[in-house]
């Protein structure tokens, strides 16, 4: 049981079995010494340690004393460089407050002498908290919320999360929760768990579902090294590792998919890694390991995810994209929109969409629903039939350049008017298809409607051409 963590985060303290024989004036002399830090214990409080002995009242309040005078700043000696203050400053002449600072620091802080002192300040009944009795199923339940938490961890709470580590050991699995939403706070709970859990099989499932990508092999690397897990800051110093950090690791390392890719985005602080991975050194057992760490020393920059999506859309090569993109459901869902448009069948695309649309965050889905519900006006587009009519034509709306092309082809042959007729329907027909409204399930369990259309002129097609 940690009392001080307990108190800081829930404002109470655990008070445990006692045999009896506390006098009224021992639990009152207790009541008083709580007090003088501004804090009052809750009549259920007093009733438990009315309960304790004498001997285990004065073990219990020597512990929450020390931890309320370490809140407090009690738990250091404080001397007045002018006890009278403001007083004593007013009558003082400058010569004198000068020679006072200088003598401080030449001789290693010396005070002043002075024989004056101030009145001991009014008291009051200045309470800042009542303190409440916990249980221990209270405590334990604290670590739930801190790892469960979807921001980064500050260093306080980072502290206390290692302590429960730390102290339950093995049987910390049953207070972690199923899932760990945060990668930053997944990395220090696997790094605790190395250091202060070893040789428990269950280490190996946590670290295996949690790691999912070569960024978080190196954020678990930089949590047993005590550094900075959001990577924000500078490269981390690695510390040596054992052979058996350094195996699992690796292990992880090998069995993500297209690491290469992922590690080529920290280069430099996975060549500081690979200074005390030594990967050589198990190259026949971890070969994808080895590959993805050999490439960032070398700066051999694979074919990235990306760029792969990039030239598929370039070639307008949809059929080819769409089994890419559903190998990601999120990039699927940011490019859905650019694939519609480039798509000559897409009814096809909506559905691939659909089949793995369960696995998109939430917020990525409303970001499609906004999308697709946001207002989208069209600047007028000038268009200009070849050969005998000289005057530009006028339409609300940009058409494709196909609809565009055969407009041009037949002009020849109609009236002014009728060729002002035709290219209004052409762009009509381009602009306006039939949409689709399709439910579909985030992730985080929440159901949103997620209007899905495939017109083709919703944005000028041009931006994507």
């Amino acid at each position: 049981m940690n009392q001080e963590l307990f108190l800081r985060r829930r404002s109470k303290v655990h008070v445990p079995m006692g045999t009896g024989g506390a006098t009224r004036a021992q639990v009152a002399s207790a009541i008083r010494e709580v007090a003088a830090f501004r804090c009052v214990l809750s009549e259920t409080l007093i009733e438990q340690i009315g309960m304790l002995s004498p001997t285990e009242l004065k073990h219990w309040l020597h512990g929450i004393v020390e931890i309320l005078r370490r809140r407090s700043g009690a738990h250091v000696h404080h001397r007045p460089f002018y006890p009278d203050f403001p007083e004593q400053v007013l009558r003082a002449t400058e010569a004198e407050l000068y020679l006072n600072a200088v003598i401080h620091y030449l001789t290693l802080r010396r005070l002043p002498p002075t024989e004056e002192s101030r009145p001991p300040l009014l008291e009051g009944n200045f309470i800042h908290w009542v303190i409440e009795p916990g249980s221990v199923h209270e405590f334990e339940s604290l670590l739930e919320p801190l790892v469960s938490s979807r921001t980064s961890l500050s260093e306080e709470e980072t502290a206390d999360v290692v302590w429960f580590v730390r102290e339950y050991k093995s049987d910390v699995f049953r207070l972690l929760p199923e899932a760990i939403p945060f990668r930053e706070i997944r990395a220090q709970v696997g790094g605790a768990l190395i250091l202060h859990v070893a040789g428990d099989a269950r280490v190996d499932a946590f670290l295996e579902r949690n790691v999912e990508t070569a960024t978080d092999v190196l954020r678990l690397a930089v949590a047993l090294s005590g550094g900075d897990v959001s990577l924000a800051t500078a490269t981390t110093r690695f510390k040596a590792m054992k052979r058996s950090m350094r195996r699992l690791l690796l292990r992880l390392l090998d069995s993500i998919p297209n690491a290469t890719e992922d590690v080529m985005r920290n280069a430099e602080r996975w060549k500081r890694l690979a200074e005390v991975l030594h990967p050589g050194d198990y190259a026949d057992k971890y070969p994808r390991a080895l590959d993805a760490i050999t490439a960032a020393r070398r700066d051999e920059a694979p074919a990235t995810f990306g760029s792969r999506v990039e030239t598929l859309l370039a070639q307008r090569d949809i059929a080819t994209l769409t089994p890419l993109l559903q190998s990601r459901p999120g990039e699927f869902a940011r490019r859905l929109d650019v694939s519609l448009r480039r798509a000559t069948n897409p009814e096809a695309v909506l559905d691939a969409f659909e089949a793995v649309a369960t696995q998109v965050s939430s917020p990525v889905l409303l970001q499609l629903l906004a999308q697709v519900r946001a207002p989208r006006p069209l600047s007028p587009a000038r268009l200009h039939p070849k050969r005998r009519i000289r005057q530009g034509l006028w339409h609300q709306g940009s058409p494709r350049t196909s609809h565009r092309r055969s407009v041009g082809s037949r002009s020849p042959n109609l009236r002014k008017r009728a060729c002002n007729a035709f290219c209004i329907a052409a762009a009509t027909r381009s602009l306006f298809h039939r949409s689709r409204i399709t439910r579909i399930q985030g992730a985080a369990g929440a159901a949103c409607i997620v209007e899905i259309a495939t017109y083709a002129g919703a944005r000028q097609s041009v931006a994507y051409a």
